[in-house]
C-alpha cells in the first residue's frame, strides 16, 4: 500500500440509514448528470452545520451554513443570506458616513477637549465598524 496509510483489515460497509442523521432517498433514473431526483416528504434544508470561513474561497451555494459576525448569527435561509448582504452594504455606507462626520467634526468643533472627544468617538466608531466589515 503506497504510503502505508491503509489498513487492509478494515472492511467498510454501506449503511443506508443511521439513527438521528438526516438523509435523502435518491431515485436513480438514468445515467446523465442530473439523472437523480429527491424523494423525501420533508423540505430540503438550505444548509447544514455552520462555518465562519470557507478555505476554498468564495462560495455562492454551499451545503454548510455561514456564521455572520457572531456565533449565534447563522445564515440558514436564502432570505437571511440576502439580508446579510444588504446589511453588509448598509454597514459600509454607515462607515463612510462616520468618516465624513469625523472630518467635519475635526474642522468645526472648537479646539481642546471637545475636539478631542468628538474625534475619539468618531474614530472609535469608524475603527469598530471597519473591523466588523473586515470580518465579513
Amino acid at each position: 500500500v503506497p504510503g502505508g496509510t491503509m489498513n487492509p483489515a478494515c472492511m467498510g460497509g454501506w449503511y443506508p440509514t443511521e439513527q438521528g442523521v438526516p438523509s435523502q432517498k435518491l431515485n436513480i433514473t438514468g445515467t446523465g448528470q442530473n439523472s437523480w431526483e429527491w424523494h423525501d416528504d420533508d423540505d430540503i434544508p438550505y444548509c447544514y452545520g455552520a462555518t465562519s470561513m470557507f478555505m476554498q474561497g468564495f462560495q455562492w451555494n454551499s451545503q454548510t451554513c455561514i456564521v455572520y459576525l457572531f456565533p449565534t448569527w447563522i445564515i440558514r435561509t436564502p432570505t437571511a443570506f440576502l439580508l446579510a448582504c444588504l446589511g453588509t452594504i448598509l454597514l459600509g455606507i454607515i462607515l463612510e458616513g462616520i468618516i465624513v462626520l469625523r472630518r467635519i467634526a475635526i474642522q468645526t468643533v472648537s479646539p481642546g477637549i471637545p475636539k478631542l472627544v468628538a474625534s475619539t468617538v468618531c474614530y472609535g466608531a469608524q475603527l469598530t465598524l471597519g473591523y466588523l466589515l473586515m470580518l465579513v
